[in-house]
């Protein structure tokens, strides 16, 4: 079953939206394309989170289309599959000087900006604007927390007159970012109120419920074992309490009580997981293509007959190879809601003839911004420890917190009685500082249909996921055999453009931004950086740096080699490009450390 179809049948049918396509767009691509044959160079604008989606709307519609080479503010490296020709980011100054003849805006939010910075450069090409071809039918089919932020207030504030329309209008951006709890909490007061078009709304509520329970049962019918990965980004272990629906579910299976990531990074610990390799030792870093030949976990469901399916970030989506099912929204922007994702997660598993593993990323609401519609504000918060000063960051963080426990607690009922389902994180919200225990211990429970209740106490790495899967799908329960009385860590330095920046100007802790290896146990922890410098804590106590107490050396020289002092060599991979930059005012010697 199609249930991406079948609801916008039911949206279009009711009256929720319109019948409208994006078919301007493709046919502007397509004309273009046949440009290429006289030697037209076109370029990209804007490489950001926007331009991921309008790459795969492309990649979907047009097939061959290409690219020649990208532009941004921020320099870097840009690839989409094989529609950039060339991967480096140029400054937009270049544009005139490279000879584009088309550019094509990479940005929904920002496309109006990036024809003014065209203008002041003097650009005398063409600029293809792909948004406003589809303008009717971004309307009609995308939403987001900051487009229902505005609806939501719109309505709180109306009179009387405007309250039925303005309701419409909040119902339409619920169900479009796939919110379907104040969905219907919403259609319900409409039609209490017996506003113009209430039986209207009665009728697509009752289509609704049915269509849920159709779901439910094509689901129910599955065969094998689903494995359901919540990943739940920027929670701690100790953030559980605060969101019952998770604490419910850790209680009701197998809950790690000392699970530790690896690296407190989103993007490394997706690499951990898929790889089950050590960062620095691994060089993650290398690894851009994710397909079963180098990543562990899709080896190992691939040999078991799994399918897998990746419902997260745009960015990684497009690194798994054809084998791999990634649902890809169009619109994808940085206020996006996670729902979709759950939903994804559903339209996978109604359509998928075998067992599947599926990875569900929830982002926005936990992580930065910590934004949701149901809040009384919809700003951008970072996670730094001044962004946690405000009350007003922790307020909006707290409600958008509790507004995804109800979503994943309304999702939860549709993946099936036989499905295992993991709610699992990567680190904790606030700072960067990989020896900040609320930043590294994370959470992990598990619970299912045969699954006993039962807490594991010793610790567990995120090295380690690829086999917590294998032991599920052979139905194997000795959690302990992949726990031990240590785990490392393993930091990178900060190698973005934008990251280093703000460490230089001081804007975020320095420490926590530089290359470092730890070791830690339940009782103390050790850590080396790159440039030399040691800690050693007794316990999860970092006030005090005992790293020449002389009564902890031999201790200190124990957990000296568990922990190994092997590091990149950021002077030998371009991706550390501007991490260099880190190092230029503090003196290192570093011929005692070896270099991967």
């Amino acid at each position: 079953m199609d249930i991406n179809v079948k609801f916008r049948e039911i949206l279009i049918e009711n009256k929720v939206i319109s019948d409208v396509s994006y078919d301007n767009a493709v046919a502007v691509l397509r004309n273009l394309q046949a440009e290429r044959e006289n030697g037209i160079r076109i370029g990209l604008y804007g490489v950001g989170i926007e331009a991921e989606g309008l790459m795969q709307f492309i990649l979907e519609n047009v097939g061959d289309f290409m690219i020649d080479t990208c532009f941004d503010k921020t320099i870097r490296n840009y690839g989409h599959k094989s529609l950039i020709l060339d991967s480096q980011v140029y400054p937009i100054e270049n544009i005139v000087s490279m000879n584009i003849d088309y550019v094509i805006l990479g940005s929904y939010r920002f496309r109006h900006n990036f024809v003014e910075n065209l203008k002041e450069i003097g650009y005398k090409g063409k600029i293809i604007d792909l948004y406003a071809c589809m303008e009717e039918y971004i309307h009609n089919t995308f939403a987001d927390h900051e487009t229902g932020y505005k609806a939501r207030q719109a309505y709180l504030v109306s009179d009387e007159r405007e309250k039925p329309e303005r309701l419409r209008v909040l119902i339409k951006e619920y169900l479009l970012i796939k919110d379907f709890r104040n969905a219907y909490r919403y259609i319900d007061e409409y039609i209490q109120k017996k506003y113009t078009h209430y039986r209207q709304y009665k009728k697509l509520r009752e289509e609704l419920v049915f269509f849920w329970g159709e779901i439910k049962d094509c689901i129910t019918k599955r065969d094998g074992k689903d494995i359901i990965i919540n990943w739940v980004d920027a929670l701690s272990y100790y953030d559980i309490p605060q969101f019952p629906f998770l604490q419910q579910q850790a209680r009701a299976g197998v809950c790690f009580e000392n699970a530790y990531t690896v690296m407190p990074w989103t993007t490394e610990t997706t690499k951990t997981i898929l790889s089950g390799k050590y960062p620095i030792e691994g060089q993650l870093f290398l690894d851009n293509n994710f397909s079963s030949s180098n990543m562990l976990l899709l080896k190992i469901l691939e040999e078991w007959g799994y399918g897998f399916g990746y419902c997260g970030m745009p960015k990684f989506a497009k690194q798994f190879d054809g084998s791999v099912i990634t649902p890809f929204c169009y619109f994808e922007n940085k206020y996006s809601a996670s729902m979709q994702k759950q939903w994804d997660a559903l339209a996978i598993l109604c359509k998928s003839h075998k067992p599947m593993c599926i990875l569900i990323h929830t982002l926005r609401e936990t992580h930065e911004p910590f934004v949701c519609m149901d809040g009384d504000t919809c700003n951008w918060f970072g996670s730094t420890v001044h962004d946690w000063e405000q009350e007003s960051c922790r307020k909006q963080a707290a409600i958008s917190g509790m507004y995804i426990n109800g979503q994943l607690e309304f999702y939860e009922k549709y993946y099936g009685e036989n499905s295992v389902k993991i709610y699992m994180s990567d680190h904790g919200r606030v700072g960067n500082s990989p020896m900040n225990e609320n930043k590294i211990h994370i959470m992990l429970s598990m619970c299912g249909k045969d699954m006993e209740c039962e807490s594991v106490e010793k610790l567990f790495s995120l090295v380690k996921f690829p086999y917590l899967i294998k032991k599920i799908i052979c139905g194997e329960n000795d959690w302990n055999a992949l726990t031990g009385e240590h785990i490392l860590i393993e930091n990178y330095d900060a190698y973005s453009e934008l990251s280093v920046q703000a460490t230089l100007l001081n804007q975020v802790i320095r420490d926590e931004m530089y290359q470092c290896r730890g070791v830690v146990t339940l009782k103390d922890r050790y850590y080396l950086y790159a440039y030399g410098k040691e800690f050693y804590f007794a316990g999860s106590d970092l006030k005090e740096n005992k790293i020449k107490n002389i009564e902890c050396r031999d201790r200190i020289e124990e957990l000296r080699k568990i922990c190994g002092n092997q590091f990149i060599d950021i002077y030998q991979h371009n991706k550390f490009i501007h991490s260099r930059r880190l190092y230029t005012d503090i003196s290192i010697d570093l011929t005692k450390y070896s270099f991967a």
